[in-house]
């Protein structure tokens, strides 16, 4: 049985290094010199064999009650303890165990061992709650909220998958396709998915390889595609499209202003709401519209493609935008923006593997 305390101990000072435990459990049992302790854990560890210590352990941490703990400290990497104790300990043969322990540990544990009251602790700390504030969001565009482990997966009234909603502290994440479809008369046809017509607070929704961020206000903060579609559905095959001179249902619009694009359909932009903005007509089919160009005319040397918006107040009306790029093209097409547009800005810069690129810039006035 000291044996089986001695590597129960061992689990219990990985699990603490790693989380940072404050609990006070091991201080009583730190007295003794956390060196020593380990010490005479790894070297009958090594005797015995990775293999048959883990089982052994497992089976008296089961007995004992605290199942979910070494399946958490087995599940979450013994590898990296291994190492990490082992950079900490003048004694080698961490080193020698711990191949054996990483193929031991390697998807042997199976989740019955975690017992039935914190399997729900475990369920209900992940889940996304179908609040108060969900359930009006639901009821205004007639949704329907399925409630899951870790997720709430929207519906449309016709049954038809909308996105899922995920949820981390006051944030929210939706992930969710760009268009729907609809089968009338044995014939397919796209429509724009409702659920990025209804941007929510505080949210970043994944489209795709495309991420928006709205802000308090739901207005969209940022729009960021990382590398352009190859193939994109045109838009007048799109259902529920609105014109973008049409003044229905967008905040913050003036006289003179479109329905712009964070980022042109024609850039793999979507048509839902959380993709427009009240924007200058003028601006919009002057400089902004001449980098979508440069970025149509040269979409496989460009990456990273982001566009930011600033406000005042409470306005939904954008004061500020600036569009940014990585360039890996020829050089002389933006020396010919530059020249065109002095408040376009261009340096060279280099990316993690070591490729060279021109990161790019323009900020516009709304």
């Amino acid at each position: 049985m000291k044996n089986f305390n001695i590597i129960l101990l061992t689990i219990l000072l990985l699990f603490s290094n790693e989380m940072k435990c404050q609990s006070g459990l091991l201080k009583p049992l730190l007295k003794g010199g956390e060196k020593e302790i380990l010490s005479e854990s790894i070297e009958y560890s090594a005797k015995k064999g990775g293999k048959e210590v883990l089982s052994e352990t497992i089976e008296y941490s089961a007995k004992k009650g605290v199942k979910n703990l070494a399946e958490y400290t087995l599940k979450n990497g013994s590898k990296e303890y291994v190492e990490k104790i082992a950079k900490r300990s003048s004694s080698g043969i961490f080193s020698k165990l711990s191949g054996k322990s990483i193929k031991a540990t390697s998807g042997l544990i199976p989740l019955k061992l975690i017992n039935e009251s914190n399997e729900k602790l475990i369920k209900k700390s992940f889940k996304t709650p179908i609040d108060k504030e969900l359930s009006g969001f639901a009821s205004k565009n007639v949704f329907k909220l399925i409630q899951n482990e870790r997720s709430i997966t929207v519906f449309s009234k016709e049954n038809i998958f909308l996105g899922k909603i995920f949820k981390t502290g006051k944030h929210t994440v939706i992930e969710a396709p760009e268009i729907i479809t609809k089968n009338y008369g044995g014939k397919e046809r796209f429509y724009v998915n409702p659920i990025l017509n209804s941007p929510r607070p505080n949210t970043s929704y994944k489209i795709g390889n495309t991420i928006y961020k709205t802000d308090y206000y739901s207005r969209t903060v940022s729009a960021r595609i990382s590398s352009f579609p190859k193939n994109i559905i045109n838009r007048p095959q799109i259902k529920g499209v609105v014109n973008r001179n049409s003044k229905n249902d967008l905040l913050g619009l003036v006289s003179g202003d479109v329905r712009g694009h964070k980022i042109a359909h024609s850039l793999g932009g979507n048509s839902g709401k959380v993709n427009f903005f009240a924007q200058s007509g003028k601006l919009n089919n002057g400089s902004y519209s001449s980098i979508e160009g440069l970025l149509n005319k040269n979409k496989g040397f460009i990456k990273n493609y982001e566009v930011t918006s600033t406000y005042s107040g409470k306005s939904y009306r954008p004061k500020e935008i600036i569009q940014k790029f990585e360039f890996r093209g020829d050089v002389n097409k933006l020396i010919t923006t530059k020249s065109k547009y002095p408040e376009f800005n261009y340096a060279k810069s280099v990316d993690v593997n070591g490729l060279k690129f021109y990161s790019c810039q323009i900020k516009h006035i709304n």
